[in-house]
C-alpha cells in the first residue's frame, strides 16, 4: 500500500469517527433536532423530538413538517424554511406543533442552524429547538396571576399600598389615586412621608416603618393623607408584611379605609348626643329608658329628683322598689304588651314610692324603641301629677256635694208640687160645680206632670237630661188613673225609644203630652164609639238635631170648624203655646180617622 492510499484511508477513518461523534451528540442532545429537506420533508429526528411530540421515528420520517404545524402557523413555517435554504438570517421563533396525544407543544427554534449540502447545493437543514410549552404555560399562569392580583388591587374599594422594606412605594391602587388625586406614576419609588403625610405625623410613621421592616408587626393605625389638592383625608390602616426565603421582611402591605366622613359624622353625632343629653338632663320631664326585660337602662336627673334618690343609688334600684305594689302588675303588663306590640295604652297613671316613703301620682307616656323593625326597649316620659290628682279629688268631692244639693232641690220641688196637687185635690172635695171640678182635676194632672220631671231627675244620675220614654209612660199611667180609664176599652202605645231631652224641653213636652192624651181620653172615645180606642205617643229623629213628637188617636176626631189657635179650650191653647213658643217648633194637625198632632222641634244641648 503506497503512502497516498494510507493517508486517504486514515483521513476516511477520522471522518467516520467525527461523524459518529456528531451523530451521538445529535441523538443524545436535550434539544429537539429535525433534518428537513428542501421540500419540507422530514429526513431524520432525534430522541428529544420523539419524546416531546410522542410520535415514533417511522411516523415522522418521510412526512412534511407542515403536517405537524398548527394551521395558523403553516405559512410562517414555509417562509422560515425558505429563508433557511437561502442562508438568510432568521430570528428565534416559536412554532406550535401537534403532539401525538392531540395537545399542542410550543417549540422555540433557535436562530443558529446547520445547512447540509449535496454537490455544493443546500439539500437539507438541521433545525434545533427546545420545547418551551411548560415554560410558556408557567409564564402565562404567572402573567394571569399578576393581572388578577392587579385587578384585585385596582378594583378593591380599600386603599392598598405596597412598600419595599425601605418604605418606597411599589404599588398604589386606583382607590389610592381616587382619594389622593395622585397617579401611580407620580408616587412610584417615593416615600410616603415625602409628600403624603402631614408634618405632625411624619416622625411617628417613620418609626412605625422601621418597626415593620424589623419584623415587629403594627397591625393597625391611623394617619392623615395630604391629597394633591391639599385636602386632608383620615385613613385607618391595617398592615402586614411578606418575608423572603431568609425570613427577612421584603414587602410591607398597608390596607386602608378612608374614614374622614365617618369620623366627621361620629364627631357630629357625639356633639349632637352631647347636646341631646344636656337637653334631656335639663328637661322639665322625667325620662326613663327600659330594655326588653323592663330593666332601667337610663334615667335623667329629673327622675332622680322626682323620687328623691341620688344617681348612684338610683342605678341599683329595681322597678319593683319604686312602683306602688297595687300598681306594679298593671305597669308590668303595659310594658310587656308594648314590648310585644300588643297595643297597650300609650298614657297611663300609677303611684310611685319616694325615698322618704311618701306616695306620688305619676303619668307615663310610653314610646317604643325599635331597631330594624324590632322593639328593643321603651322610652317613658313621666310627669308628677300628684297636685292634679289632689285638685281632681277636690273637684269630685265638690261635684258630689253639688249632686247632693241638686238632688235635694229636685226632691223639694217635687214635694212642693205634690203639696200643690194635694191642695188642689182637697179643694176639689168642697167644689160642687162640675165645671170647676173639671178645671181643678186638669190642674192637678198638670202639676203632677211637672212634678214627675223632678221625680225622674231626683232618681237619675244625670241631672241635666231625662229619658222621655219613661217620662211619657209615667204621664200616661197618671192620666189613666185620674180619668178611671178602662184599659180593655182604650190602649195607650208609647213608641219613644231611647231619646233623652234637657230639663228645659222636658216640662213643655210633658205638658203637651198630658194635654193631648187627656183631651183624647175625654173626647175621642164617646159612648157611641165602637171598637177599641188607641192612643199612640211617638218621638223620632227626623234630622241630626231635629225630632218629631206625635200624639195620635183613632177616635171620632176633631170637629172640622175648630182652629187650634182660636179655641176656647185651655188645654189646646196650652199645646199651641208650648209647641210654638216654648219649644220653638212647628205644630201640624192631621184630621181623618182620628186625629194626629205632629210637633217638630230641635233638641237643645
Amino acid at each position: 500500500m503506497d503512502h497516498e492510499k494510507v493517508k486517504k484511508f486514515l483521513l476516511m477513518e477520522d471522518f467516520k469517527r467525527y461523524d459518529n461523534a456528531l451523530r451521538l451528540l445529535y441523538e443524545e442532545s436535550r434539544s429537539l433536532g429535525m433534518i428537513i429537506d428542501t421540500e419540507g420533508i422530514i429526513r431524520d429526528i432525534n430522541k428529544a423530538t420523539i419524546n416531546s411530540l410522542g410520535y415514533s421515528r417511522k411516523e415522522f420520517i418521510g412526512r412534511s413538517i407542515l403536517d405537524f404545524v398548527v394551521y395558523s402557523q403553516k405559512r410562517l413555517m414555509e417562509k422560515q424554511l425558505e429563508k433557511e435554504f437561502k442562508c438568510e438570517e432568521t430570528p428565534e421563533r416559536e412554532i406550535d406543533l401537534y403532539a401525538n396525544d392531540g395537545s399542542i407543544r410550543t417549540i422555540l427554534f433557535h436562530s443558529r442552524k446547520i445547512i447540509l449540502y449535496d454537490k455544493n447545493k443546500p439539500s437539507a437543514v438541521l433545525l434545533l429547538g427546545n420545547d418551551v410549552t411548560d415554560q410558556e404555560r408557567a409564564e402565562e399562569t404567572i402573567k394571569r396571576e399578576r393581572s388578577f392580583s392587579s385587578a384585585i388591587l385596582d378594583t378593591a374599594g380599600a386603599l392598598i399600598i405596597v412598600f419595599d422594606r425601605e418604605g418606597r412605594i411599589l404599588r398604589f391602587n386606583r382607590a389610592c389615586s381616587r382619594t389622593t388625586n395622585y397617579s401611580f406614576e407620580e408616587v412610584k419609588g417615593k416615600h410616603l412621608w415625602d409628600f403624603l403625610l402631614i408634618d405632625e405625623e411624619i416622625d411617628r410613621i417613620k418609626k412605625e416603618f422601621e418597626m415593620l421592616a424589623s419584623g415587629l408587626l403594627i397591625k393597625r393605625g391611623e394617619s392623615h393623607l395630604v391629597t394633591k389638592l391639599g385636602e386632608h383625608r383620615l385613613v385607618s390602616w391595617s398592615n402586614t408584611v411578606l418575608l423572603n426565603e431568609s425570613d427577612i421582611v421584603e414587602y410591607i402591605i398597608s390596607i386602608g379605609i378612608d374614614i374622614t366622613d365617618q369620623r366627621k359624622a361620629l364627631d357630629d353625632l357625639t356633639q349632637s348626643e352631647k347636646k341631646y343629653r344636656e337637653l334631656v338632663e335639663k328637661a322639665g320631664v322625667a325620662i326613663v329608658i327600659f330594655d326588653r326585660d323592663c330593666n332601667i337602662q337610663y334615667f335623667n336627673k329629673h327622675f332622680t329628683d322626682l323620687l328623691g334618690y341620688e344617681k348612684s343609688i338610683m342605678k341599683k334600684i329595681k322597678i319593683n322598689n319604686i312602683i306602688h305594689a297595687d300598681d306594679l302588675d298593671k305597669v308590668k303588663e303595659y310594658q310587656y304588651r308594648r314590648i310585644h306590640n300588643k297595643k297597650p295604652p300609650s298614657i297611663y297613671e300609677f303611684r310611685a314610692i319616694r325615698k322618704d316613703g311618701s306616695i306620688i301620682y305619676l303619668e307615663a307616656h310610653d314610646v317604643n324603641l325599635k331597631e330594624y323593625g324590632r322593639t328593643v326597649g321603651i322610652r317613658s316620659y313621666i310627669w308628677d301629677v300628684t297636685e292634679r290628682k289632689k285638685i281632681e279629688e277636690k273637684i269630685r268631692n265638690s261635684l258630689k256635694e253639688k249632686d247632693v244639693l241638686l238632688r235635694e232641690i229636685h226632691h223639694r220641688v217635687k214635694n212642693n208640687l205634690q203639696v200643690i196637687k194635694s191642695l188642689l185635690s182637697l179643694q176639689s172635695m168642697h167644689v160642687k160645680d162640675k165645671e170647676a171640678l173639671k178645671v181643678l182635676e186638669d190642674s192637678q194632672n198638670r202639676v203632677r206632670t211637672m212634678a214627675l220631671v223632678h221625680e225622674k231627675l231626683y232618681q237619675s244620675e244625670d241631672f241635666s237630661r231625662i229619658d222621655l220614654s219613661e217620662y211619657s209612660e209615667g204621664i200616661a199611667r197618671n192620666l189613666c188613673r185620674s180619668n178611671l180609664i178602662d184599659q180593655s176599652r182604650v190602649e195607650i202605645d208609647i213608641d219613644v225609644g231611647s231619646v233623652s231631652i234637657g230639663v228645659d224641653q222636658a216640662v213643655p213636652c210633658g205638658l203637651i203630652i198630658n194635654e193631648l192624651v187627656s183631651n183624647a181620653l175625654k173626647h175621642a172615645f164617646p159612648d157611641s164609639f165602637k171598637g177599641k180606642g188607641k192612643i199612640r205617643i211617638a218621638l223620632s229623629r227626623v234630622k241630626n238635631k231635629e225630632v218629631e213628637l206625635i200624639v195620635q188617636d183613632n177616635g171620632v176626631g176633631l170637629p172640622g170648624d175648630i182652629d187650634i189657635h182660636n179655641v176656647d179650650s185651655l188645654g189646646l191653647k196650652l199645646v199651641s203655646i208650648l209647641a210654638e213658643d216654648q219649644l220653638d217648633g212647628k205644630l201640624d194637625i192631621v184630621r181623618g180617622k182620628g186625629t194626629i198632632f205632629k210637633i217638630k222641634f230641635k233638641l237643645t244641648k
